[in-house]
């Protein structure tokens, strides 16, 4: 991270000393050894015209890149979910309009006892039926979802941020305490 704003605020001073020339009105860019000398009448100079169309792009679409998800609600948590442990069982959060609580809506196979099930047919019928579970909990801050009974602990995974051999890294969804990953439905496929 502290790498990351060091790299930003190399690229805004490049932005700000790209832009003096560019501009009518702009005042001197000082940093040890470096001054700007502006003629009245003078033209930027294609160089700084070029910096300008490539930096700022390439500056924005970094920023872009860096910001938190969280930066852009609780509402990232608004999907169904692929569970991999769990293949084709239903699970949906839905985040309510106060953007602290959700609700959550699925399915599992047979007693509650442990074991890893689908919900393929197979399964439904081998091990008595399907059952709809449901539970409320509450979004933390720095993009955390927990069940609030210490259970169901996690946080909000963008693709391809995490730096782990867990599994489903190229996706979005919401990487659980045990190392499981719920997968957004429109990015997985029930057997990945």
């Amino acid at each position: 991270v502290t790498k990351m704003r060091g790299l930003l605020l190399l690229l805004s001073l490049f932005s700000a000393r790209a832009f003096q020339g560019v501009s009518k009105r702009w005042t001197i860019f000082t940093a040890p050894r470096m001054t700007a000398q502006h003629q009245p009448g003078q033209k930027p100079l294609l160089a700084q015209k070029i910096l300008a169309a490539t930096v700022v792009p390439g500056f924005l679409a970094l920023t872009v890149a860096v910001t938190p998800a969280n930066a852009f609600g609780s509402s990232v948590f608004n999907h169904e979910y692929a569970d991999p442990l769990h293949p084709l069982c239903d699970r949906k959060i839905e985040v309510a309009k106060d953007g602290k609580t959700f609700h959550y809506s699925g399915q599992a196979v047979g007693p509650k006892d442990g074991v890893l099930r689908g919900c393929s047919r197979q399964e439904i019928e081998e091990y008595g039926g399907l059952r709809q579970e449901s539970f409320d909990g509450e979004i933390l801050d720095n993009n955390r979802i927990s069940s609030g009974d210490g259970t169901l602990e996690g946080f909000w995974e963008p693709q391809n941020v995490a730096d782990t051999n867990l599994g489903y890294e190229d996706v979005d969804g919401i990487r659980w305490k045990d190392g499981n990953k719920w997968v957004v439905n429109s990015q997985s496929q029930a057997t990945k």
